[in-house]
């Protein structure tokens, strides 16, 4: 398998995510960093995402039975690093702008983590809020990027869905856990996976996997393979 950079959008929903790593890995494509785009509002999906990819290739010691309802693949030696947003949600056209700055800047970084080549590079548009995907898509085009991809699932898992509600103040508390507790102990966790408590571990894995009964789908996108006067026109206009 080659090495390869992922980048994704990623929003309320960590599965999204894990579904684009365990698609590539299915093709064949082991990608050894990603970059998670994100608005702050959704950095405890981040943080459950960091040490759910820590734990993934435990999951049959620790959990064996949690193993047998999740589909898990081994991510755990995926380094995993940040690209928070300065903005909160996409409101206006200048929110727009500022997104598709801040996409390109982590996919050049990417890039050099890449080598400068494109082909290694891997981009998932299926996370984040409103025209994002639209966005990432478009500024993939612009550098280059052919392999462009869209998660496809038929619905969110409901602990997933929890998750979320979780985040955005619907629920005040999960499993016993109030919610400023649990955000706050993934937040510590994540600068260091490997410190989780049992908890927290189960509970992440649970969020972040897929069950293996949900038949999810990683599309790849027919982007047009521009010239590079073409792209440098194009990037001028987005």
């Amino acid at each position: 398998m080659s090495e390869c950079v992922a980048v994704f959008t990623l929003g309320l929903s960590p599965p999204i995510a894990t579904e684009f790593l365990i698609g590539l890995k299915e093709r064949g494509v082991e990608c050894s960093k990603a970059i998670a785009v994100t608005t702050g509002g959704a950095l405890p999906a981040f943080h459950a995402l960091k040490i759910a990819l820590h734990w993934s290739s435990d999951i049959e010691h620790k959990f064996p039975n949690l193993a047998r309802k999740i589909k898990v693949s081994d991510f755990s030696s995926v380094d995993l690093r940040l690209k928070q947003l300065n903005i909160s949600d996409i409101e206006g056209p200048e929110d727009c702008r500022t997104f598709r700055a801040q996409f390109d800047s982590a996919l050049n970084d990417a890039l050099k983590w890449a080598g400068g080549d494109p082909a290694r590079l891997h981009v998932c548009v299926a996370g984040g809020r409103k025209t994002m995907p639209i966005d990432a898509t478009l500024v993939s085009i612009a550098e280059g990027i052919k392999n462009v991809y869209h998660v496809i699932a038929p619905r969110i898992p409901g602990i997933a869905q929890e998750f979320a509600n979780l985040v955005i103040g619907r629920m005040q508390a999960v499993k016993g856990i109030s919610r400023e507790a649990l955000l706050a102990r993934l937040g510590r966790y994540a600068e260091r996976p490997s410190d989780a408590d049992e908890e927290v571990i189960r509970y992440t894995l649970e969020v972040c996997f897929p069950p293996k009964d949900l038949k999810f789908y990683l599309v790849r996108i027919p982007v047009p393979k521009l010239p590079a006067d073409e792209r440098r026109r194009f990037r001028q206009e987005i």
